[in-house]
């Protein structure tokens, strides 16, 4: 059997970024692989903080509000997240967070991030400059970003989707389907978008209307059937607005 140092050095070395935080809701700890994800190399900077304390401070109040439902129901939860890094670098992880309990005591919990957004697939959030007007010297030039095809296909890869099949041109999305897609990447339910997208229009959209712009509409143009490969495939094809006034 292993012993609980075996079992620590498993989550470790493991390649699955992940973080593990005490009853108050202090880290305690997290692997090499978050520290990689959230670009630094010091523990130390981790260790004893929360999240209000760190780069990714302005979230805290979602984040914590996430850790207290775990920590009180015992159940775990799974949500889209935006998590920034000291170096401006901005990832979207599908995070799932579980109870840590010691018989029936919830004494904290971990959390397993799924990166969704890296700099292979050259989704992270920054200026969309094209180079310099003039510029026509192919040998001075700054390496080109990867292709839309090749984007989408690391993205298949990293989603374990079939890549032998023909990759399918960037969809049409109506202004509300651009409008419901930047929302979702600011983690809002559909009944937020719902309240925010009646208050823009100055008229009700109801929140079934909002689901099935969703179920019916974006996963079918994407070809996906869940909410973090609807996000992670929009961003490859460089299709999440920057505001709401699109």
């Amino acid at each position: 059997m292993f012993d609980s140092k075996s079992y620590f050095q498993m989550i470790e070395k493991s390649p699955i970024p992940t973080f593990w935080k005490d009853a108050n809701l202090f880290f305690s700890g997290c692997n090499e692989a978050f520290l990689r994800m959230i670009g630094t190399e010091n523990i130390n900077e981790l260790i004893g903080r929360k999240d209000l304390d760190l780069p990714w401070g302005e979230n805290w109040q979602s984040y914590e509000l996430d850790d207290v439902s775990v920590l009180r129901t015992g159940k775990s939860l799974s949500k889209l997240e935006e998590i920034p890094s000291p170096q401006g670098r901005v990832v979207i992880s599908e995070t799932q967070k579980n109870v840590i309990a010691d018989g029936s005591i919830n004494i904290g919990l971990v959390g397993f991030c799924r990166e969704m957004a890296s700099p292979a697939l050259g989704l992270q959030q920054g200026p969309r400059n094209g180079p310099a007007a003039g510029s026509s010297d192919e040998s001075t030039r700054a390496p080109s970003n990867p292709s839309l095809s090749d984007k989408l296909e690391a993205l298949n890869l990293s989603l374990g989707l079939d890549t032998s099949k023909n990759l399918a041109p960037a969809p049409s999305l109506s202004q509300r389907e651009g409008q419901i897609i930047y929302l979702l990447t600011l983690y809002k339910s559909p009944k937020e978008i719902s309240s925010i997208l009646s208050i823009l229009y100055g008229k009700d959209v109801s929140v079934r209307s909002i689901q099935t712009a969703i179920n019916n509409g974006l996963y079918q143009k994407f070809d996906v059937n869940n909410m973090g490969r609807l996000i992670a495939k929009a961003a490859a094809y460089d299709l999440i607005p920057s505001d709401l006034y699109i």
